[in-house]
């Protein structure tokens, strides 16, 4: 238990905000367990933001923050971070993937419904993810 408490009081120690209330949510091992990547939900007054983060466990510090970044998840190899990202339709979001190293992202999805939940296979030659809009359904 003393393992687990420490890493939620890292978490909550590297991202002290000056926001009225943040939850972390859909915290990642990164595949050398090196370092974490978190999803955190600001809500300041009637605003809500989302941040996605990635933290170096050793060095104790924030290593690249990820605008917007919802369900982030690693890939096997550690190079990337998929997550889900709002988009500017009603209750839509799309699949991003962005480079760990150089911050680069890459949109994979774009269109109204909601895309998320994307998980690498364990080769990390494919993904897997959902897209919910009018019916639910996956998509690989």
């Amino acid at each position: 238990m003393r393992k687990i408490f420490t890493c939620i009081l890292l978490i909550k120690t590297c991202l002290s905000s000056s926001q009225d209330t943040a939850f972390y949510q859909n915290v990642e091992w990164s595949p050398d367990g090196k370092k974490i990547c978190t999803q955190v939900i600001h809500h300041s007054n009637s605003t809500i933001s989302f941040e996605g983060y990635i933290i170096d466990i050793t060095g104790k510090n924030i290593e690249r923050k990820i605008p917007g970044a919802l369900f982030p998840a690693w890939s096997p190899d550690g190079k990337f971070i998929a997550y889900s990202k709002r988009n500017t339709s009603p209750h839509g979001s799309d699949i991003w993937i962005m480079n760990v190293s150089t911050g680069d992202t890459t949109q994979l999805t774009n269109d109204t419904s909601r895309n998320s939940g994307l998980s690498f296979s364990p080769d990390g030659k494919k993904y897997v993810f959902l897209l919910t809009g009018m019916e639910e359904e996956i998509y690989m």
